[in-house]
């Protein structure tokens, strides 16, 4: 009978994906000389097997290697819990009968408070017996405060107790599924040897989060990237290395094709040959199954147990410059990844057609040169936290720009010009004219620059004509209708910009302009 040795490895390192982990563990074995038949034990249940893979040094070889789940510890398992459980309640009584004693207390002290107060109201009393009173209320008061003091650290500690045992139930509520195991065969020599193992899970994963902060809009933005870290592995990562991939493994690696996209007229025939619509569907058969056959190919090649990453081409890296340890099942954990200084510049935004608040905008360079992954941004202007937004790198264009907040300080007031609406005829069109003004008021201490939005109507429809009679030198999208002005505006002055046009439409239609 073949004698098997069981171990437990180590964690020593983990590359984190969004949405899984290749594990890397270490394992100290003594070996016989010869075959030697190992079982790795106490792996995540999720293991995927195509991804094992099993380093030894040179003076062994690796016979085989084969996975395979235990289903014999969750009979185990539950036991324990149930115990936990058990042992739970008992803490949960003793904590509640702790509670009553010190509450009992607190009564006490309340009565010979309020004894006190009647001894001390009576008008005349014996010197003795005041003296006796005294002495018993400091006397019992100071039982009564020891006697708390002692409670107070004995219910702390109950709590305690009561809290890790809540953890350990937890897990092993979270533990009731099956572990893997690999099992090794290996040929070496009788000396202590180094098996190294890598492993694919998706029970642990880092999401991207960032800080930006802002502390004096004449200066640099601070921008801060952290990793939050979840893992339900079923073990502990103790003080183990981690780098952080922006790869995604679990999708698929083939890459998309574009069929042609064919046009031809629709002709209503009854009478097609019978021959050539079976000719045909047997055509559309054979393509379908060559299509499957392909596509099962393309599988079978394209499938990476594996998840390999190229740097700098298909996704990038992060290692942190400091190990790391996170309990399995615990609340996800956040690691600062680099800090930054990104050249900004600022100015303020306002649509007060849609928006009577000013925005504060921050304008930021050079962020693409740090490798960027999806994430939530939280923003902070001068120490103080104003809102939160989402970043998508593959959807910036060219500069990253993010609103720090609204300032009160930059007024936008639209209203209506003095002849803000008219209606004339002429011939067989009416013409309506609308004017607004938008009044910008800088109440702050130094100049600003403001970028004004705003718009006019756009015509769909020939017989419609828009024209622009003022915009004080705004810059028009005449797809859009959109008006824009970025003007600098001195401290505590304020700017007037005019917008007037005039709609022309046949006289017996209907146009709606406001």
């Amino acid at each position: 009978m073949k004698s098997i040795l069981s171990a437990e490895c180590k964690p020593i390192s983990a590359k984190l994906f969004s949405n899984g982990c290749k594990i890397t563990k270490q394992v100290k074995l003594t070996l016989n000389n010869g075959i030697n038949h190992i079982r790795i034990v106490g792996l995540p249940s999720d293991l995927v097997p195509e991804s094992i893979r099993v380093s030894v040094n040179s003076t062994m070889q690796i016979v085989s290697v084969a996975h395979q789940l235990n289903y014999d510890e969750l009979h185990k398992l539950s036991e324990n819990t149930e115990e936990l459980k058990m042992e739970l309640e008992t803490i949960e009584k003793e904590l509640a009968e702790k509670n009553a004693i010190y509450d009992v207390l607190e009564s006490e002290t309340e009565m010979l408070l309020m004894g006190r107060n009647l001894s001390s109201s009576k008008e005349k009393f014996n010197i003795e017996e005041y003296r006796e009173a005294v002495n018993f209320f400091s006397e019992r008061m100071k039982r009564i405060k020891i006697n708390q003091i002692i409670l107070l650290d004995e219910i702390r500690a109950l709590e305690q107790k009561k809290n890790l045992l809540h953890q350990k139930v937890g897990k092993g509520n979270m533990a009731k599924q099956p572990t893997s195991e690999v099992l090794l065969e290996v040929y070496g020599i009788q000396e202590e040897e180094v098996i190294e193992l890598e492993y694919y899970t998706r029970l642990a994963g880092w999401i991207a989060k960032y800080d930006i902060r802002v502390e004096n809009v004449e200066e640099f933005a601070n921008l801060t990237m952290k990793a939050e870290i979840y893992q339900n592995t079923g073990e502990s990562w103790d003080d183990i290395r981690v780098v952080l991939s922006s790869g995604t493994p679990s999708l698929s690696t083939v890459q998309p094709s574009l069929d042609p996209l064919y046009l031809d007229f629709e002709y209503q025939i009854e009478n097609v040959n019978r021959m050539q619509k079976e000719y045909n569907k047997l055509m559309i058969t054979e393509a379908i199954m060559e299509s499957v056959d392909e596509e099962i190919e393309s599988i079978q090649q394209n499938y990476v147990a594996e998840p390999s990453v190229n740097q700098g081409r298909i996704s990038f890296e992060f290692e942190l410059p400091y190990n790391i340890s996170v309990e399995t099942g615990e609340t996800p954990k956040t690691f600062a990844v680099f800090n930054r200084k990104l050249e900004a510049e600022y100015k303020y935004f306002n649509i007060s057609k849609v928006e009577k608040d000013t925005f504060l905008l921050a304008t930021m360079k050079g962020w693409e040169q740090l490798s960027l992954v999806e994430g939530e941004v939280s923003i902070f202007l001068e120490s103080t936290f104003v809102g939160k937004t989402f970043l998508k790198p593959s959807e910036i264009e060219k500069q990253l720009e993010l609103s720090l907040g609204r300032d009160k300080d930059i007024i936008v007031n639209r209203i209506k010009g003095k002849d803000f609406k008219s209606k004339t005829f002429f011939g067989g069109n009416v013409k309506e004219a609308r004017t607004f003004d938008l009044r910008v008021q800088n109440n702050k201490n130094r100049k600003v620059d403001v970028l004004v939005i705003d718009q006019v109507p756009v015509s769909t429809n020939s017989d419609i004509i828009v024209e622009i009679e003022e915009c004080s030198g705004a810059i028009l999208d005449k797809g859009t209708g959109r008006l824009s002005w970025l003007n600098s505006v001195e401290a505590g002055e304020s700017q007037i910009l005019t917008i007037k046009y005039v709609v022309s439409y046949p006289k017996e239609k209907k146009v709606i302009i406001d």
